[in-house]
């Protein structure tokens, strides 16, 4: 019996890259076909069925998205092409085979009402910004087109600082470690995200050691609303003590970026959790498990 492939668009980006590591270490009954820009033309229904008949993947987990949300402002076309045009394309060529799709929290909160409950998976979507629109169509285009779809939304996303990845949590950590004082907004508030979170839950999706998940859509994050000003107070707390770093405060009006952020955009993650109750953690663990990898280099750590 061979065993279970699944294929892997984006191999190359931050989610893709854990998806890879995480699955050497802890699933071995999992055959991952990693695919890149390079290696294949994703808008091209032709080459993805091509794909397809060659290699014969039982499930589809797509990484590609286009996510610098302030060049979304100015680059929409760019923004609509990998965030809905190439999901539309895998959703329509893949027939049968189950597609995961991976989605954001910006979906929310472009309404800028004040609000202090995550949101859930029913919630209507009220796009921040443009990115986030793309986001949201790019959602409506697979659950259109494909009944036997995972819509995972998720937050904040980050990853080891030592991989080439950028991260809101690399350049703090970064520029905390050169000693530059930092002054991080206050008025932002959602959930930090380890990428070896999504990456574990993808990851059981697709290996159904825990039996079959039903299709729909899952918010996937850690737990705990946090603004980015905690978040990187709790980074600065990681370092040594001997590192003195200044964590000053401001608001999104005082950056005067082209995107608007939500203002409060946390996910609930009670309905993945109910499959999934020991992946789904408190934010300042799955940091710890982060930082813990970059200075030991092993996902030992990582459930």
């Amino acid at each position: 019996m061979r065993s279970k492939r699944v294929w892997l668009t984006g191999a190359k980006g931050l989610l893709g890259t854990a998806i890879q590591e995480v699955a050497r270490k802890h699933y071995p009954e999992l055959e991952i076909l990693p695919t890149t820009r390079e290696t294949l033309n994703y808008s091209s229904e032709e080459e993805i069925a091509d794909f397809v008949a060659k290699n014969q993947p039982d499930i589809v987990v797509n990484c590609i998205a286009f996510t610098n949300v302030d060049t979304a402002e100015s680059q929409y076309d760019e923004a609509l092409l990998a965030n809905t045009s190439i999901p539309l394309a895998l959703a329509n060529a893949l027939g049968t085979i189950p597609l995961i799709h991976i989605s954001t929290d910006h979906i929310f909160g472009g309404d800028r009402t004040p609000r202090k409950e995550p949101y859930k998976e029913e919630d209507i979507p009220m796009p921040a910004n443009r990115y986030a629109l793309t986001k949201l169509i790019g959602e409506y285009a697979v659950h259109y087109h494909k009944q036997n779809a995972y819509i995972l939304r998720t937050s904040w996303l980050y990853g080891p600082a030592k991989w080439p990845h950028k991260s809101f949590y690399k350049s703090i950590l970064s520029n905390a470690q050169a000693g530059k004082p930092l002054r991080v907004v206050t008025d932002e508030v959602s959930t930090p995200t380890s990428v070896f979170t999504l990456a574990e839950v993808i990851l059981e999706i697709a290996s159904e050691k825990q039996g079959p998940l039903p299709f729909g859509i899952y918010h996937v994050a850690d737990v705990g609303p946090a603004s980015r000003h905690t978040f990187a107070s709790k980074i600065v707390e990681l370092l040594p003590p001997d590192t003195l770093v200044t964590v000053g405060k401001c608001t999104q009006a005082d950056w005067a970026l082209p995107a608007f952020r939500p203002h409060f955009s946390a996910l609930s993650t009670e309905k993945i959790a109910h499959f999934y109750p020991t992946l789904i953690l408190p934010w300042q663990e799955r940091l710890q498990e982060i930082y813990n990898y970059d200075i030991q280099g092993t996902t030992d750590e990582i459930q």
